[in-house]
């Protein structure tokens, strides 16, 4: 029940021990979070019927020491501990986080915008996530880049992806932006499909499974919500129809939350995501353009950085015209973004470490001038 397997179970004994054992805590999956806190359905163990439940956080959760990382997402499986009900407070009693089982992937982004700071800063979209449908829709919402992005974001998170245009009943021909998507896939999947219609939901379905966990991202607009309903067979989610003035697609879903549907599949609905900031490395960048680390590991010097040294094999095949130069900008884009990043992160690494000694010093001052007031050595 909501992806529950045997190796959740060995790894909540694990943790968990004679407490597990004993019933006193017992595994509950986080499906919805909101700012009004987040909630978790258990039923993982036992045939036990599922209940669901209000979290609380303690501990370094509550107290603002945890990392946003560190901190329960969607779709993480979570070992709790139901406190007493309230005699005043007639609903059910709040269950307390005691641990978070080890993720089996972790799909997040840093944090949009800079008002955060610290570069390291991420939000979370989901953990245990099995398999990703990066979809980008025919019209005003189709782009490939932001394609690209979403398959580092999953490189990066362990999360395995398909690419997927979606509406393609309204496109004119949709072999040409299905062959685009092919030339920027990295090699993954890509398949078209139509809610509406129906076109391509037997060969998506192929790729779901029983038990797994699917998450649904993209831009607003691009039908995720309208795949869900058509997954479940039913209306789940909201749907809203594209701006007349400019075709781009408008926020229906405003949170991230989990769908268990009667197939006994786990469906992932997010809001859009336009603004994909990276949180990868090099070597899930060249997951995404395997023919550009191909021709860079021919270049004359190692560490080349392919602007215009010579015997550079990238920007051979740029002049050659073998090579796309969107696809080269967008790669360029996303190493010296994901430099930045690192230095950032670098900065204020330290930044933290000197205030850390600064607060020790202040505090070592502090005490000898009291021993020094009390006559003390």
């Amino acid at each position: 029940m909501w992806g529950w397997n045997e190796s959740w179970e060995e790894q909540a004994l694990k943790i968990g021990g004679s407490a597990y054992l004993d019933a006193e805590i017992f595994p509950a999956r986080v499906v919805e979070i909101q700012k009004s806190g987040a909630t978790a359905v258990s039923g993982g163990t036992s045939g036990a019927s599922a209940k669901e439940g209000r979290i609380l956080l303690a501990g370094a959760f509550a107290e603002g020491i945890a990392l946003p990382e560190d901190l329960p997402a969607v779709g993480d499986w979570l070992l709790v501990r139901e406190l007493r009900a309230d005699p005043i407070n007639t609903g059910d009693a709040p269950w307390l986080v005691q641990a978070i089982l080890p993720r089996k992937s972790f799909l997040a982004r840093r944090a949009a915008g800079s008002r955060h700071g610290d570069a390291r800063f991420v939000q979370a979209l989901a953990a245990n996530v099995d398999t990703a449908l990066l979809m980008t829709a025919c019209g005003a919402d189709f782009s490939p880049g932001r394609v690209e992005r979403l398959l580092a974001l999953c490189h990066a998170s362990g999360v395995n992806p398909l690419v997927v245009l979606s509406k393609i009943d309204l496109a004119r021909d949709p072999e040409v932006p299905l062959s685009d998507l092919a030339m920027v896939s990295g090699g993954t999947p890509v398949l078209g499909l139509s809610a509406a219609t129906g076109a391509g939901m037997a060969e998506l379905e192929l790729w779901l499974k029983p038990g797994g966990t699917l998450a649904l991202l993209g831009s607003s607009g691009v039908g995720k919500s309208t795949l869900l309903n058509a997954l479940a067979g039913h209306r789940l989610a909201e749907t809203s129809p594209v701006r007349e003035g400019d075709g781009k697609g408008v926020h229906t879903t405003s949170h991230r939350e989990l769908y268990r549907l009667r197939s006994g599949l786990i469906v992932l609905d997010s809001p859009g995501l336009r603004e994909v900031q990276l949180w990868t490395d090099d070597a899930d960048i060249d997951a995404v353009f395997p023919e550009i680390a191909a021709l860079a590991s021919s270049c004359k010097f190692r560490d080349c950085t392919h602007r215009k040294e010579p015997g550079c094999a990238v920007l051979a095949a740029l002049e050659a015209g073998s090579l796309d130069q969107g696809r080269y900008s967008r790669w360029r884009k996303m190493i010296q973004e994901t430099a930045f990043l690192d230095r950032r992160e670098d900065r204020a690494a330290a930044a933290v470490e000197r205030a850390k000694w600064k607060a020790i010093n202040k505090a070592g001052k502090a005490l000898r001038r009291d021993r020094a007031s009390r006559g003390m050595p």
